[in-house]
């Protein structure tokens, strides 16, 4: 929610794309597969006609000419008197507003890949405007709605409520599903019935909004939800602040759902000319149940709504559990060294690494002195980073930036800066002392970057920060804001929040970034434009992790649900839990570990270790896949069950625990689903610690039979007597094979005829003068060891014969509107497969867009698989560009900047590279060394071989 003046001409005008009048009567908004209509009569009142799966043309005629139309945006005073979606109080008193349509604008961002429409709205006799915006994503099934709000009054119009959003759902067996909780108990799914009165979720907390309860909601329309099957409206308010939902249900045929900011005490002065533009709605539509509504949400959020979310986490090790606030740099060494022997990439020091006159040796001191506590720590930061990086290991780091203690420097230098109600004295909390700063002053907002830019520029091999936020604002008022603006004071916050957050992912765009508030405070779609991923809740005791796990993924993908196996046991519950059923929970979302590992014994770091090398092969397919829930631990049916299946649908990883303990309980037999009917699987148990294999170990089975029956999974493990419990999970990997219905058993498939279409990564001719002496994929070592030769290997194991031929066509990167057919046409006859792996070389950015577009085309007409990859070096504008292409050819996309960031997969200068006669020769230019090595040459080879087995 940001505020816009109005010499930007309202709404950013001046930088659409594209902007066209529409008639002011019927408008169609759609997504790929979801479609909102609306009615918007010059002069008359804007109305929703229908919102669901999208439809043809002469069905929306029909529509439009038949249905009855609710107000899309109702305000307060005249003629209405259901729950308002707006209200106000005129300088002169009047308490009413008439709003009609004055325009209608469609905007196509073709950056965005998206379009936006816009009612314009004007009150009957005031100068009050009001835009309804609809911006309708063409990659993801999702419509995001907000409002813009202004005036020419000649004095400010106070705003009293201001929801972003209205929609109304047909009454009928409607149920809602939504999620509520405390600390250490997030994420819970409710499930009830709507019935008459009104259903209000709100959240008054100041800093955090999703620990008692969260801005998402889902409507099953057609009675108790289902996972799998039945319609599902789903929304999702994009706020990090105080919220509102609220869903009246009087005595028409409709709910009347509205959301937007808690209005309570944050009435807002609105002055003239200034634009108040509400957070977005986020609404998506599914008739494949509850879980197919998860999957929208989850696709748009790695699309659009996750930093990075194309770029798979890092498996991590964080300090917290393991040492509390007993830093020490032998101890950090030693964390390092124990991660890194595990498989781990990545350590991350938690809180009590700060603080010079006031150490941080508890909660109560230092918050805001982000300065070394050389005690605990003489070698200081680099040290540990020097540390990581003899580890080999990525280093990060623990801040609360928004929080001081009365108790620290900041605070004795700035009194000033924290939130405090005027003529009240200071209101402490944790510690006893812990305050909130006042992010609505600019000078605090400038202090928060700072610190993080100090700590970049110093220290910018940081790779990770878990930025926390344990505190609410529990005295409502601002040292900065004037004595009439004091209700600004939650909207203010947030817009500064806001505000620091754009500045600092501006500067560090490939930073990893945790947003943790408590816990799973801040689990919105407000905060995760600008955070990697979140933490789930500070409990991570593994059998209340399913229920907060199963709860927070109704509305968040895998990918940022940060999931740690602990210690037995378990510091929040005291719980025991084997180490097996831990792993097996953690490794449901992004894997990570959260414990000492000089606790643990040498077979539990040997389980652990093979379970992080077992993560790392279906981490895509975790992280980047569709989810589909299908037996949850809220039926109380003795277990729960959940699988990721890949876009591709030629990958699987099914999940099952055993959550209640009881002597001869029959749990379910749990069916599959998502997996293509007609393709085969083998079935693969990861993490497997029973003396014998199950029964359907390495089997076969065809999509519809495991989809219809699914597997009998024992409710035990087969272990020695010593080691048996009551605790039992597994975890299976289904690969699609070509199958022998006969016996089962794999057969050789024909060979493939593979074409590399790419640059000097693909393959370089011999060049003196960059001293490359070689004629193959830069920089392997040798021709069997780039990634066209390793492809092969790899494809000819199943397919002897296979052929990949490799094409430099850097020419086409800097000559984007060359001939494709005469650069290439001659290369792609009787072609099966055609890799795309290019871009690197790209200048001229704009025009690679439609440049990528016509390539796959082109590809598309001569080889029966087409895929692409993005670029080694990572570039957002050229990587969106090239998901926009395989999104729009149904191409698989394969994301390869991340292996720069997880692997060590460069050369250095002085490393031994061979020439074209088997020579070797010492590599002395940059040149080269921007290329990837025989381990990024590996890591490119297996991430195609995966797309295309």
């Amino acid at each position: 929610m940001t505020i816009i003046n109005k010499r930007n001409l309202f709404f950013l005008i001046s930088v659409w794309l594209l902007s066209t009048l529409l008639p002011a009567q019927n408008v169609t908004i759609s997504t790929p597969r979801t479609q909102l209509l609306l009615s918007a009569p010059n002069g008359g009142t804007p109305e929703q006609l229908y919102y669901g799966s999208r439809t043809s043309d002469a069905d929306i005629r029909s529509i439009c000419e038949t249905a009855r139309g609710r107000n899309a945006y109702p305000v307060y005073g005249m003629g209405y008197p259901c729950e308002t979606a707006l209200s106000v109080r005129h300088a002169d008193g009047n308490l009413t507003l008439q709003m009609a349509v004055i325009g209608v604008k469609e905007t196509r961002l073709t950056e965005e890949n998206a379009t936006l429409t816009v009612i314009e709205l004007k009150d009957k006799v005031y100068p009050f405007f009001v835009n309804i915006c609809y911006k309708a994503w063409q990659d993801a099934d999702v419509i995001e709605t907000w409002t813009e709000i202004r005036h020419e009054e000649k004095k400010p119009v106070q705003l009293q409520q201001f929801a972003s959003a209205y929609l109304p759902v047909r009454r009928g067996n409607v149920w809602l599903a939504h999620l509520s909780g405390a600390w250490a108990n997030e994420g819970q799914l409710c499930q009830e019935a709507l019935q008459p009165g009104m259903k209000v979720i709100k959240n008054t907390d100041g800093v955090r909004n999703s620990q008692s309860a969260h801005a998402e909601v889902m409507f099953s329309l057609d009675g108790k939800p289902q996972e799998n099957a039945g319609r599902v409206i789903g929304a999702a308010l994009c706020y990090s602040g105080n919220y509102k939902l609220r869903i009246d249900t009087q005595e028409d045929d409709w709910h009347h759902f509205l959301a937007g900011i808690n209005e309570e005490n944050s009435w807002y002065n609105l002055k003239k000319e200034e634009v108040f533009r509400t957070p977005a709605l986020a609404l998506t539509y599914s008739d494949e149940g509850m879980s197919g509504c998860s999957r929208k949400f989850h696709q748009w959020a790695r699309l659009h709504k996750l930093a990075n979310g194309n770029t798979p986490r890092k498996i991590l090790l964080n300090s917290w559990e393991g040492v509390y606030f007993d830093i020490n740099e032998q101890g950090m060494d030693q964390m390092m060294g124990d991660i890194a022997a595990m498989g781990g990439e990545l350590f991350v020091m938690d809180d009590g690494w700060f603080g010079d006159k006031y150490p941080r040796k508890n909660d109560s001191y230092a918050l805001g002195d982000w300065t070394v506590d050389k005690t605990k720590l003489p070698g200081g930061l680099q040290s540990l980073l020097d540390n990581a990086q003899k580890h080999g290991i990525r280093f990060g780091i623990w801040l609360e930036p928004e929080m001081a203690n009365t108790k620290s420097e900041l605070y004795e230098k700035h009194p000033e800066w924290i939130i405090k109600a005027p003529e009240r004295e200071v209101v402490c909390a944790r510690g006893g002392t812990q305050v909130v700063l006042d992010l609505s002053n600019p000078q605090v907002q400038d202090f928060i970057v700072q610190t993080v830019d100090e700590l970049m520029n110093s220290y910018p091999d940081i790779d990770y920060i878990k930025w926390d936020a344990n505190m609410s604002i529990i005295t409502q008022g601002s040292q900065y804001l004037t004595k009439d603006n004091q209700s600004h004071l939650n909207i203010e916050y947030h817009r500064g929040f806001e505000n620091v957050c754009r500045r600092i992912r501006a500067s560090y765009p490939q930073l990893t970034i945790q947003a943790c508030a408590s816990g799973g405070g801040r689990v919105n779609y407000g905060v995760l434009p600008y955070f990697d991923e979140f933490w789930t809740s500070d409990n991570t005791d593994a059998l209340q992790r399913i229920y907060i796990q199963w709860g927070t993924s109704y509305f968040f993908p895998a990918i940022g649900m940060g999931a740690h196996i602990s210690a037995s046991p378990n510091h929040q519950t005291s719980r025991s839990v084997p180490l097996k059923f831990r792993i097996d929970v953690a490794m449901s979302g992004r894997l990570g570990m959260e414990i000492h590992p000089k606790d643990m014994t040498e077979a539990e770091k040997a389980l652990c270790r093979n379970a992080i090398a077992e993560y790392k092969t279906i981490r895509p397919v975790v992280q980047f896949g569709d989810i589909y829930r299908l037996l949850s631990p809220y039926d109380k049916q003795g277990a729960a069950s959940l699988m990721y299946v890949s876009p591709e649908k030629d990958k699987a990883v099914f999940y099952w625990w055993k959550t209640e303990h009881f002597c001869n309980r029959h749990l379910p037999r749990v069916k599959m689903a998502g997996l293509a009917p007609d393709k085969y699987y083998k079935v693969h148990e990861l993490n497997r610690i029973d003396t014998e294999p199950l029964k359907f170990e390495g089997k076969s089975f065809s999509g519809a039979y495991l989809n219809d029956n699914g597997l009998e999974i024992p409710s035990t493990h087969r272990v020695e007597p010593s080691k048996q419990n009551e605790y039992a999970s597994r975890v299976l990997y289904l690969e699609e094979v070509t199958s022998s219905s006969s016996d089962n058993r794999i057969t050789q498939c024909p060979p493939l005829r593979v074409l590399c279409l790419g640059n000097s990564i693909t393959r370089h001719e011999y060049k003196a003068d960059i001293e490359w002496f070689s004629k193959w994929g830069m920089a392997a070592s040798k021709e069997e060891n780039d990634y066209c030769h390793q492809l092969e290997k790899m494809l000819s194991q199943n397919r002897p014969g296979t052929v990949v031929t490799p094409l430099n066509i850097a020419y086409w990167e800097r000559n984007l509107n060359c001939s494709i057919d005469s650069l290439i046409g001659a290369h792609t006859t009787d072609k099966d497969v055609i890799v795309i792996r290019l871009g690197e070389n790209v200048q001229d950015k704009e025009a690679f867009k439609s440049g990528i577009l016509r390539l796959v085309e082109y590809c598309k007409r001569k080889a029966d698989k087409v895929v692409i990859t993005g670029c080694f070096w990572k570039d957002d504008e050229k990587e969106r560009a090239i998901i926009n292409a395989a999104h729009m050819h149904g191409l698989t996309y394969i994301p390869i900047d991340w292996i720069d960031r997880l692997y060590d997969s460069r050369p250095k200068v002085g490393d031994t590279l061979y020439d074209i006669h088997g020579k070797p020769y010492t590599v002395t230019k940059d040149f080269i060394i921007a290329h990837p090595n025989d381990e990024g040459m590996k890591k490119i080879a297996e991430m195609i071989y995966q797309a295309l087995i």
